[in-house]
């Protein structure tokens, strides 16, 4: 869990230092770092030691979270509590890293500066987004990890699984889109919102694009695949979408190669024919339930899942 959280906040500062640094050319030195509370500012320093107060600042408390998740956390609520926390105070931290350069750009006098209306929204916004991010993140990884079935082991010789025939067996996985795809989607949305805010969009309309692109991203760039007692069932990071198929519904299954420009990109996508699990091109598995549907799914796993599948009765087409 701990990496799922830090390397995204990581990410964030290292990107508000250099985002900072490439601005310090063009501010007051010295500058203003603190105002009263009239607004007028009271507090200065050189840009390069704004740069390394803040920065360390968000350093040192993304480590401190690292060193109290060496522990673990018993519950999702724990996780998800502390992931809160941190992902705020890192997001405002380098929020008001970033916007106090934006607001002092050609000044010459840094005791004219003030604090500007679009500072005050991504302050109040930015950081409340990305803490309810983290604790979705953080409170599902503690239950991927207390997930403890004991790993299906497959016959060499027969293809089947090493189980009596009424035992009841578990199989899951977690397929992820790959990160050059996430690296993408991040770099446009965070693009995308740039450039709007260079145009004149409102600030408000800037964060709700990032806002409904962040919360499509994670119901569909994560997905839980698992065969159980129950059937086949899957959802995402955030819960939705979700499917629980009985094996009574299932015609048959086989295994397929995934390849992502046949459903039109990746993520959850939907066709004529079914559904689409699609984090990457490679191995995958097919279940074609009795309506004629198909579900289709990237899984590195395909041929212990399917073994898992035909334990439960599910024919396998070869």
């Amino acid at each position: 869990m701990t990496r799922r959280v830090s390397i995204p906040l990581a990410g964030l500062i290292l990107g508000s230092c250099v985002w900072a640094s490439i601005l310090a050319a063009n501010v007051p030195d010295p500058m203003a770092i603190h105002w009263s509370g009239d607004g007028t500012a009271n507090g200065f320093s050189s840009p390069a030691s704004a740069i390394l107060l803040l920065t360390g600042l968000s350093l040192g408390t993304l480590l401190v979270f690292a060193a109290l998740t060496r522990s673990g956390f018993s519950t999702p609520r724990a996780a998800r509590t502390n992931a809160a926390i941190l992902g705020w105070t890192v997001a405002l931290v380098m929020t008001l890293q970033v916007r106090i350069f934006v607001d002092q750009q050609g000044l010459t006098d840094a005791a004219a500066a003030r604090i500007s209306t679009s500072t005050i929204w991504w302050a109040a916004v930015l950081p409340v987004l990305i803490a309810v991010v983290l604790a979705v993140v953080a409170g599902r990884s503690v239950i991927d990890d207390d997930l403890t079935d004991e790993p299906v082991e497959i016959d060499q010789t027969t293809g089947r699984i090493n189980a009596p025939e009424n035992a009841s067996v578990v199989w899951f996985r977690t397929e992820t889109i790959g990160p050059w795809v996430q690296v993408f989607i991040v770099g446009l949305t965070v693009g995308t919102a740039i450039l709007c805010l260079a145009s004149g969009v409102p600030v408000w309309s800037a964060a709700l694009l990032v806002a409904i692109t962040v919360v499509a991203c994670l119901g569909s760039c994560m997905w839980r695949i698992r065969v159980d007692c129950r059937g086949f069932s899957y959802r995402s990071l955030l819960g939705i979408p979700k499917a629980l198929v009985p094996f009574d519904e299932i015609s048959h299954a086989e295994p397929v190669t995934i390849r992502p420009g046949e459903w039109g990109g990746w993520g959850w996508r939907l066709n004529g024919s079914g559904t689409g699990l699609i984090t990457k091109s490679g191995p995958g598995i097919r279940i074609t339930r009795t309506n004629r549907h198909t579900i289709e799914l990237n899984c590195d796993d395909a041929r212990r899942g399917l073994a898992v599948l035909e334990h439960y009765g599910v024919h396998i087409s070869s």
